[in-house]
């Protein structure tokens, strides 16, 4: 854990809160529980997730529990940049190849739903939430390149660091870091059925 606060202070910013802790059950529930300061995982999340899930609790205390959501259909904002600094940790633990492998594998999956665009509640629990959204953070990434997307995260985090966000403030302040009207990008990423193509590098 100390490595990964290391590489989320790098890449976002300074820790939100005074502590954390995290809690290990042997319960059988397949799921985490991240509240503020305190990540809650069973044996079962750990044994099929591994370090992704301990990098998952920490992601969430900054976006998720420092960062909050504006409304419902805000979700898919917490669950990608959470999700997707769980990525980073494998890329950089693991190397840039096994990044690629999982990115692809996950390419493979039925994601023709906007993540953005809940109709119900009910499709607040969807892979595409869970899944198109950090692959949507992914191509952002690609789009934009390291040089303008890290900064973008940083500036996105300071901004609305102890209060709410939603997909309008995060889509301004990649614009305007990047100097891009990504219109476009988003409406396909967050807001179309179809899974579109990550960009080219």
């Amino acid at each position: 854990m100390p490595d990964m606060l290391a590489l989320l202070n790098e890449v976002v910013g300074p820790y939100p809160f005074p502590s954390y802790s995290v809690v290990i059950h042997t319960r059988s529930a397949p799921y985490a529980n991240f509240q503020q300061e305190l990540s809650i995982l069973s044996l079962a999340v750990l044994t099929d997730y591994g370090e992704e899930a301990v990098m998952n609790g920490l992601s969430f205390q900054y976006f998720g529990n420092s960062v909050g959501l504006a409304q419902r259909q805000d979700l898919w904002l917490i669950q990608g940049l959470g999700g997707y600094l769980g990525w980073l940790w494998i890329e950089k633990s693991r190397g840039p190849e096994a990044l690629q492998t999982m990115v692809k594998r996950i390419a493979s999956y039925d994601l023709d739903f906007p993540p953005a665009a809940p109709a119900t509640a009910h499709d607040l629990d969807n892979d595409s939430i869970y899944f198109r959204a950090p692959m949507a953070i992914h191509a952002l990434r690609i789009r934009l390149g390291d040089e303008r997307f890290f900064p973008l995260l940083r500036t996105f985090y300071a901004r609305y660091r102890g209060g709410n966000a939603g997909t309008a403030d995060f889509i301004a302040v990649a614009e305007e870091v990047s100097g891009e009207d990504l219109t476009d990008f988003f409406q396909a990423w967050l807001y179309d059925d179809k899974l579109p193509p990550l960009p080219a590098q």
